[in-house]
């Protein structure tokens, strides 16, 4: 079990990390869309741990890497400590955003519990 639960988090990891790197890059919103799918998927599993998808990505982006322990402060922390918000970063974490509230809109009841420890 702990060592699904070590794949899984580093599934996450590469996947955010990919994620990260190409929203500095400022790449295509069709890559960048499909990784946000991903994260997404990765979110709804029911066997996923992943508490904070959110906030991570929020933070990994503003951070230029993958941060997804639960240590990650506030949302409203994050954006405070940031002086500079670029473009390409302020598109990341508004794909991200978009992608999480579409799946919870058109998602089943049962991930609705899920959507409230978000932020």
């Amino acid at each position: 079990m702990a060592e699904d639960d070590s794949l899984r988090n580093t599934l996450i990891q590469n996947i955010l990390s990919s994620y990260v790197r190409l929203v500095n890059q400022n790449e295509v919103n069709f890559v960048l869309q499909k990784l946000c799918s991903t994260l997404t998927a990765v979110f709804h599993k029911p066997t996923s741990m992943w508490l904070f998808p959110l906030r991570n990505t929020c933070a990994s982006v503003l951070h230029g890497q993958s941060l997804i322990s639960e240590g990650v402060p506030q949302i409203e922390a994050i954006l405070a400590s940031q002086l500079l918000i670029s473009r390409p970063q302020i598109r990341g974490i508004v794909l991200v955003l978009s992608t999480l509230a579409d799946e919870a809109r058109t998602g089943n009841a049962g991930n609705a519990a899920r959507y409230s420890s978000l932020l």
